[in-house]
């Protein structure tokens, strides 16, 4: 399929005139995925979570299909050599499940110098939607400025989701257990 390229990092070596392969990601995003709906369907068919545990399988596909839309537009990166504006406007779209299926609180609790202007908890509405949405055009953008360098893409990802996986184990026994015990579930497979 010609899905290889040469190691930029290594021009003017032996080791830079070797191809390299690329768009690999596809192949371990599939593997999460799989093992992602693999835990779901243990989780709901064979696993009996206590009521504080229960996570909203709607939420779990939304973040799934997102997931998904993600990876797929990271392959189409490799394959396409999609321009920045379509970078800008394919995780929008790929964030909508996501947004659509929340229905959490949209409010902040804002830090000591604001709150003496804002109040403590300031409600946002749809502009935390928005908010969100930004969100993930930047995560998924800053991540993949990185990657041109080799491993750094993969050892921040990495260093981000223990620093968040460690951030759940510890909230897990809190009231919110089971917005920690969902974040695990995509975490693990990881």
């Amino acid at each position: 399929a010609g899905l290889g390229g040469f190691d930029i990092n290594k021009k003017g070596t032996a080791a830079g005139e070797l191809k390299v392969p690329e768009s690999l990601g596809i192949v371990v995003g599939t593997m999460h995925m799989i093992c992602v709906i693999l835990f779901q369907v243990y989780y709901y068919t064979i696993y009996d979570a206590p009521d504080k545990y229960q996570v909203k399988r709607e939420e779990y596909n939304a973040a799934l299909a997102a997931t998904i839309f993600m990876m797929f537009l990271g392959f189409a990166d490799d394959v396409l050599d999609l321009r920045w504006r379509y970078k800008m406007i394919l995780p929008t779209i790929a964030s909508l499940p996501l947004l659509v299926s929340y229905a959490g609180s949209t409010t902040v609790i804002l830090p000591n110098p604001f709150a003496q202007v804002f109040g403590r908890v300031l409600e946002l509405g749809v502009i935390y939607k928005v908010y969100m949405c930004m969100l993930s055009v930047f995560c998924s953008n800053s991540i993949n400025i990185l990657a041109g360098i080799n491993g750094l893409e993969v050892g921040q990802s990495y260093i981000i989701a223990c620093a968040v996986l460690i951030h759940n184990l510890n909230n897990l026994s809190s009231e919110s257990g089971s917005a920690h015990l969902f974040s695990i579930f995509f975490l693990v497979p990881f």
